[in-house]
């Protein structure tokens, strides 16, 4: 299954205005929409409603048909200064369907470690 992805960015020399701008995507049939910065379910219409932010991009993924579910298999616990090792796979897939996935390790406060976080392909 291949996907689209799109980055839309307002022109700031429009007005200097640092509000959102709410915009909409037309599609000629119905899509599977994905907001990449903000996770949650597909959207599924021909058109879709974004916000563009004053500074960061708006980036979607779109696809003709939902994108399969992913399986991440590993330890359930690991040991401080051992290695943990993850298998992140698409559900019901060939080789073939791999996806980029981004991973991020958090501190048992919440907080992303960013010389942790990465883009990797999935199985």
């Amino acid at each position: 299954m291949r996907a689209i992805i799109i980055g839309l960015q307002r022109d700031r020399a429009d007005d200097g205005d640092n509000a959102g701008r709410d915009i909409v995507i037309g599609f000629k049939d119905p899509v599977y929409v994905y907001d990449l910065r903000h996770p949650g379910p597909a959207q599924h219409a021909a058109q879709v409603a974004l916000t563009l932010d004053a500074v960061a991009p708006a980036v979607i993924a779109v696809a003709p048909a939902p994108l399969p579910a992913l399986a991440v298999t590993g330890p359930a616990e690991a040991r401080l200064g051992t290695v943990a090792e993850f298998t992140i796979a698409p559900v019901g897939t060939t080789p073939a369907d791999q996806r980029i996935v981004h991973v991020e390790a958090t501190a048992p406060d919440g907080t992303v470690i960013p010389a942790v976080a990465t883009n990797t392909k999935s199985l």
